[in-house]
């Protein structure tokens, strides 16, 4: 895991690519401490210009654009309106597999067992209408980190008998994140992914369970 948005020239090439930038090649060039990152782009748009240029790398023409160093400039990245839509159809798109996944999981238990597994509420629905398309929005990151620390500190008590237990949760947390104690928005952002894909990880295996009669 780690994180979605990284500085890291590297991570951030996976990105792009995620994002839609048809990269062909990319090149890092160092010489006497000085180094740049190049990358040489094909059919990129209006969108893809501005997520580039946001995040300060140079075009120098004919497809090729480059940037000094080899970190990425991306905490002007939240203010970019190409990104943020991105995220907002991505988690959009998530939440939909999520109450999918969830509906097929309850149909397959009712079907062994006559009775539901999941217990809804008027609240469910509730749940995703609240959160998706909000995924990257500044004013959650501290609703998130309050749910996130919630769950460490709240379901786990902190007592000598729950040691073990708050490490986990703790390392937990930073396997979402990519830190152990998140302050940075996009590490939030990483949180709130994380935290969706592992909900889905978890549904399509006891889906799978089921389909092959282990459950």
């Amino acid at each position: 895991m780690g994180n979605l948005i990284s500085a890291n020239v590297d991570d951030f090439i996976s990105f792009l690519k995620d994002f839609g930038v048809d990269i062909l090649d990319y090149q890092k060039l160092e010489s006497g401490g000085e180094g740049y990152t190049i990358i040489y782009v094909s059919n990129i748009g209006a969108e893809e210009k501005e997520i580039l240029e946001t995040c300060g790398f140079i075009e120098a023409g004919n497809d090729l654009w480059f940037i000094e160093g080899f970190e990425v400039e991306i905490d002007k990245l939240k203010q970019s309106e190409a990104f943020l839509n991105y995220f907002r159809d991505l988690e959009e798109r998530k939440w939909r597999d999520v109450i999918e996944f969830r509906q097929r999981l309850d149909d397959i238990f009712y079907k062994y067992n006559k009775k539901t597994l999941f217990r809804t509420t008027h609240n469910t629905p509730a749940i995703a209408l609240k959160w998706s398309r909000k995924g990257c929005e500044e004013e959650l990151e501290g609703e998130v980190w309050k749910r996130l620390r919630g769950l460490r500190n709240t379901v786990i008590a902190h007592d000598s008998s729950k040691t073990e237990q708050i490490k986990r949760a703790r390392e937990y947390l930073k396997e979402l994140s990519g830190e152990e104690y998140p302050r940075k928005w996009h590490q939030f952002l990483s949180a709130q992914f994380r935290l969706i894909d592992d909900v889905l990880e978890n549904l399509k295996s006891k889906i799978e369970g089921y389909d092959s009669g282990e459950v």
